[in-house]
């Protein structure tokens, strides 16, 4: 480098370290290619701090579009499944625990059985979830994962899901009792010493 591109004392800010001096210049002599200059320290400085840098490019443009949901079948869910959307209907519900917690609040949850037209799958609702829990009724499961439960598949939707009333088409399923997931009793096991 020549002595006119490198910033000198008088002309650096003494708060300025000397690695955001050099990124800073470097910065300034890459946007000084394109015309032909190379800056000065004392423009370098002014450059890298205006604020509009990569992030601030970016600021005016909109987000891509959400994808729209892929659901799947009763019959795709597997034991590691999750992020799943399902749609299926209720064909019976149990309250398991309904009990009042020390702050007044109640906690509840509930057993179903539901299922669409490749099978069916006991899903487990909390607190809200148990309310839209009525035989008959078809609901979008989005976001769900399937937990094991001593052995079995269990089809649930945390905090990061939502169980939704299914209207329209979706809300005349048909379902096969036949194949039902969670009857299916899965066990861990050892591969090669592990």
């Amino acid at each position: 480098s020549s002595a006119e591109e490198r910033p000198e004392a008088s002309d650096a800010d003494p708060s300025t370290s000397e690695a955001e001096a050099a990124a800073g210049q470097a910065d300034a002599q890459d946007a000084g290619a394109d015309n032909g200059k190379a800056a000065k320290g004392k423009d370098v400085k002014g450059k890298a701090d205006n604020g509009k840098g990569a992030k601030g490019a970016s600021k005016g443009k909109d987000k891509p579009p959400q994808r729209p949901a892929v659901f799947c079948k009763v019959d795709a869910l597997r034991p590691d499944s999750a992020g799943v959307h399902v749609t299926v209907k209720v064909l019976a519900a149990k309250v398991v625990v309904d009990r009042a917690r020390p702050d007044g609040s109640q906690h509840r949850i509930a057993e179903s059985v539901v299922g669409d037209d490749s099978g069916v799958i006991v899903f487990t609702a909390r607190g809200k979830q148990v309310d839209q829990l009525k035989e008959g009724a078809a609901l979008h499961l989005r976001n769900a994962k399937v937990d094991m439960f001593k052995g079995s598949m269990r089809l649930v939707v945390d905090k990061w899901g939502v169980v939704e009333k299914a209207e329209g088409d979706d809300a005349k399923l048909k379902v096969n009792e036949d194949n039902n997931l969670s009857a299916i009793h899965y066990e861990l096991v050892a591969v090669n010493g592990r």
